[in-house]
């Protein structure tokens, strides 16, 4: 899969006004991933098309033909702030080890690595997105996807970023608050 950079705005203000009722789940219809941060299976089952959910969570929406992204552990793999934890490879590898079935079934399609890794830290790309992303490529292989959100505050430093590569990342949203760049 091609790594696509998702600014989901648009995406997130249609998923918010669905969650309330305001919109008809026909409105999302016509993109090819329409998720939500936390996950209500009554009230999301139909105008979702893709979860983010684990274990009977992921099970429920599967069993309404809604796949879903494992959220990946932060425990053992990194700390917010300070870097990745010294055995992050092996803990890391233990997570897709036991993802392995759900993705045999199709129920898991991919890994969310996580809300707001390196808000507000620029340099945490290269330290801790690029790694992860880079094992999670290698472990999942070609057609999973990688999906993480940041703050959008986090891609300002340009020379920082400028030699990172995102190839192993499929989806990548950010978000951007009110106030944030006035």
């Amino acid at each position: 899969m091609r790594s696509h950079l998702l600014i989901l705005i648009a995406a997130t203000l249609m998923a918010k006004s669905a969650a309330r009722g305001l919109v008809d789940a026909k409105d999302a219809s016509h993109l090819r991933f329409m998720t939500y941060y936390g996950m209500n299976f009554s009230m999301q089952k139909s105008w979702l098309n893709l979860a983010r959910a684990s274990g009977n969570l992921a099970n429920q929406f599967k069993s309404v033909g809604i796949p879903s992204l494992a959220q990946m552990p932060e425990s053992g793999v990194y700390v917010r702030g300070k870097g990745l934890e010294p055995k992050w490879e092996a803990t890391l590898t233990s997570f897709v080890d036991s993802l392995k079935p759900s993705i045999a079934n199709g129920t898991t399609i991919g890994v969310f690595m996580g809300d707001e890794l390196c808000c507000h830290n620029s340099a945490c790309w290269a330290s801790t997105i690029q790694p992860l992303s880079e094992k999670l490529r290698q472990l999942l292989g070609p057609d999973q996807i990688i999906y993480e959100n940041d703050c959008a505050d986090s891609f300002a430093n340009v020379s920082v970023l400028s030699g990172l590569s995102m190839r192993q990342h499929t989806f990548r949203s950010f978000e951007i608050f009110v106030g944030i760049l006035m």
